[in-house]
């Protein structure tokens, strides 16, 4: 078997509550609770409209959860243009943003080329984000569209589209902010 030497060399974090390692602490020592209600800017969506006090299918039958707020993300000083990096959903940003403190903690960001040939390891969540619900939307709705109006033998309105959709990036929540958080990073 094949050891791999890793080094762990700077900190960070992002969670409900806490922006930074020792707000972290903090809420660990104090022991708050720092899940809220969901808000419908969450999801991108009425959230109520999808709650039933008693499991139901499609439905969720609990509103509250970790939610991270009050986010500010600068999209400046990276190898990637900001623009583009201020189109991508948070679940991009959040790590982008853990790493670039992690690099900053570690005393390795800007002007390192260990960089080079370092990589990012990172696990997270196929959840739908708010972009990637707002891509998708219009496909289903089309799709639905056609089968039900085909079934009902009716023709149904069409999807309201005034809102230009996001960046198709969005639509790759699973892998692709990996390989953001490094090339903006200048890793390999």
């Amino acid at each position: 078997m094949t050891v791999c030497k890793i080094a762990v060399v700077g900190m960070s974090c992002l969670f409900p509550g806490a922006s930074s390692t020792e707000a972290f602490w903090e809420v660990l020592k104090s022991g708050k609770d720092c899940r809220e209600k969901a808000l419908d800017s969450d999801f991108g969506f009425n959230v109520n409209s999808c709650y039933s006090e008693q499991p139901a299918t499609n439905k969720i039958h609990c509103l509250k959860g970790g939610f991270i707020r009050d986010f500010h993300f600068n999209s400046e000083g990276y190898k990637l243009e900001p623009d583009f990096l201020e189109q991508l959903d948070d679940v991009f940003k959040w790590p982008l943003h853990v790493a670039t403190d992690a690099l900053i903690d570690a005393g390795l960001w800007k002007g390192c080329e260990t960089l080079e040939s370092a990589g990012v390891i990172m696990g997270n969540y196929a959840f739908p984000t708010r972009l990637s619900n707002k891509l998708a939307l219009p496909i289903w709705y089309q799709k639905i569209r056609e089968h039900l109006g085909q079934h009902l033998q009716m023709d149904l309105p069409a999807l309201d589209e005034e809102n230009e959709l996001p960046n198709g990036y969005n639509r790759f929540v699973c892998g692709m902010p990996t390989s953001i958080v490094a090339q903006a990073c200048g890793m390999k």
